[in-house]
């Protein structure tokens, strides 16, 4: 794995031919290497545990798909937020309420699919949704941070 600042690449080696090779003709065959250089995208993921399911489960619930994206499929995650217990929007599954979740990490492209099939194949989540994210320049975090203060500032108001 390359790191460039806030850009993570990884490298794929494919060897086309095994070696060089003269034959009796004197007609050589050559051996290639071509090097695809492949982003890691960055994401968030946002999902929502059952109410069903007890507090002192959320935990190892966000631990296993902590697991699944660094451990099973290689990504990083860079950043976690549990945004707590909220009333959904409509009831999904006769529940009115879950526990919400949002995390960003980044990933190859390939392995995004396979995340996907493991987060709908888990029966304590309730919903889950992925989003491809643009990485923040430190600059632009600074103007967030500001704006968000001015916006609170403006509502304690």
């Amino acid at each position: 794995m390359i790191n460039y600042g806030h850009l993570n690449c990884y490298l794929q080696l494919t060897i086309l031919s095994h070696m060089s090779v003269r034959t009796t003709l004197g007609l050589s065959v050559q051996t290639s290497l071509s090097i695809k250089v492949k982003t890691m995208s960055h994401y968030e993921l946002t999902y929502i545990i059952s109410a069903a399911i007890a507090e002192t489960e959320y935990p190892s619930i966000q631990q296993k798909i902590n697991d699944l994206i660094k451990e099973n499929l290689g990504g990083t995650i860079t950043s976690e937020v549990s945004l707590g217990r909220k009333k959904l929007a409509y009831p999904i599954n006769k529940e009115k309420y879950g526990h919400y979740i949002t995390e960003e990490f980044d990933l190859g492209p390939d392995q995004l699919k396979l995340l996907d099939t493991e987060l709908k194949l888990n029966a304590s989540l309730l919903r889950h949704l992925i989003v491809s994210k643009q990485l923040l320049t430190p600059e632009q975090i600074e103007k967030e941070a500001a704006t968000q203060m001015k916006i609170r500032a403006k509502k304690a108001s």
